[in-house]
């Protein structure tokens, strides 16, 4: 792996377009092309700037290939995108099945109680009563609010009635010890009754903040994540 880091996830190569190397990619979000679109003026020949990515099946296992041009398919929600190192049809389907990932120098600025998703992944999680509540291992994407996975079971609603503090410099997310956080702790849901990712119990709480929230839903403050350099 080289000095730059390359773990900001752009999309999946699936499949090979035309005999002059291109390849087609499906997006991680509609918005991560951005972070890959090269100078108008970038060319093949290498006299003009072109985007460094690495493609791999991980940011760990690959290599850096340079993006000369990066464009959406149409009709299909496809992008095609050349890279200098693939020049024939061979050569893209040799990528086939690969990941590209963007520098995370080009990741867009956040806002305030704003995180990408790859930062939250592994971050502990610790309850205010010192209790484990494992390791982050997905972020799911819900309507009014994403909700943190951990690798306990636990689910922890991305707001700030739950989660005091997002801490990925010390690799932690500390959070209110309310009852239903644990797969064992959950209700079961009455009949007919839609299971949303909130835990039950004392979940329902509002946040301690005293600032309105109109814009948000059902009045909770989010803690918001942005997914591969986009927003949501």
């Amino acid at each position: 792996m080289p000095q730059t880091q390359f773990e900001t996830l752009v999309g999946s190569i699936i499949g090979a377009h035309g005999v002059q190397g291109t390849v087609k990619v499906k997006l991680a979000t509609p918005t991560a092309l951005a972070l890959i679109v090269p100078p108008k003026r970038a060319n093949a020949d290498q006299s003009k700037p072109a985007i460094a990515v690495w493609v791999g099946s991980s940011p760990e296992s690959g290599g850096i290939y340079r993006v000369i041009s990066a464009k959406r398919q149409e009709p299909k929600e496809l992008y095609l995108v050349r890279f200098v190192e693939a020049n024939d049809r061979t050569a893209a389907e040799a990528l086939v099945g690969k990941r590209i990932y963007a520098p995370d120098d080009r990741r867009l600025p956040l806002d305030a109680d704003e995180y990408y998703v790859q930062d939250l992944i592994g971050l502990n999680v610790v309850a205010d009563s010192g209790r484990s509540l494992g390791k982050v291992v997905q972020v799911i994407p819900n309507p009014a609010n994403d909700v943190y996975e951990t690798d306990a079971g636990a689910l922890i609603p991305a707001v700030k009635a739950f989660v005091v503090k997002v801490d990925p410099k010390n690799g932690q997310i500390l959070v209110h010890d309310i009852p239903g956080l644990m797969p064992e702790e959950q209700e079961p849901a009455e009949p007919g009754e839609q299971a949303d990712g909130v835990p039950t119990g004392d979940a329902t709480a509002q946040p301690m903040n005293d600032e309105p929230a109109a814009e948000e839903p059902a009045g909770l403050a989010l803690i918001k994540t942005r997914r591969f350099g986009g927003k949501r």
